[in-house]
């Protein structure tokens, strides 16, 4: 399969080209329904029925906020955690639709996440991560790394804390068990240590791709995810 691993400036200038077709919004929904899609592939209702999803204040978090109504609309018992909200209207009509759905938010992380769930989102930091990793941030993600031996995680794009084109220096991010790279991997994603590596959001027309200089695999008919590991 013949596919591009892009840095971070690409990353965003990508996202920008996207923005001339698409409004934010549909961006989101879409990235969300892709990392539903690629959730499901891996951890069932039957086997992960328990979801804690930890949404952080830019785009990587609404795409956690959108995937959590998706995920309880798909009959898993999610919970978010959202520590640090964003103020810009769509963000709080996100919040809104979660609470429509039933899907409850809690105030702080449960003393025993091993006991509680069954799986985590990480949808912390998204490509646009830059270091170092500022408060409450810093302990949330410790303590997932405390406990991922004993509860698996998701990160959509990068494992937060990471640095995107590097990977984990010095392990100060989260090893997830899955990865869900969105548009393309980013170049840290090669480090990727993890059991399954998925690619969402078949977003990139030829054009675009050939602007950026980048490869595109063929996705399935009628899927939204491909597996790349």
């Amino acid at each position: 399969m013949s596919i591009s691993y892009i840095n971070q400036q690409k990353a965003k200038l990508i996202d920008l080209a996207l923005f001339e077709f698409f409004s934010v919004e549909t961006l989101v929904e879409l990235a969300a329904l892709a990392c539903v899609s690629a959730i499901k592939k891996v951890y069932s209702t039957n086997t992960h029925p328990r979801i804690l999803a930890i949404a952080g204040p830019g785009n990587n978090g609404a795409d956690t906020l959108v995937a959590s109504r998706h995920l309880k609309q798909s009959g898993y018992n999610v919970e978010i955690f959202y520590p640090k909200r964003n103020k810009k209207e769509m963000f709080q009509n996100y919040v809104k639709q979660n609470i429509e759905y039933e899907v409850p938010f809690l105030e702080q992380l449960p003393q025993q996440i091993e006991n509680n769930f069954d799986l985590i989102i990480d949808g912390i930091f998204g490509f646009s991560f830059q270091p170092p990793i500022r408060k409450p941030f810093d302990t949330i993600i410790n303590k997932i790394k405390d406990i991922s031996e004993n509860v698996p995680v998701v990160s959509i794009d990068i494992g937060s804390g990471q640095d995107v084109e590097k990977g984990n220096l010095n392990n100060l991010g989260i090893e997830p068990e899955t990865l869900i790279s969105l548009t393309l991997p980013k170049e840290g994603s090669k480090f990727f240590t993890g059991k399954h590596h998925f690619l969402g959001g078949n977003f990139l027309t030829k054009s675009l791709a050939k602007q950026f200089d980048v490869n595109i695999p063929q996705f399935p008919q009628g899927e939204m995810v491909i597996k790349l590991k």
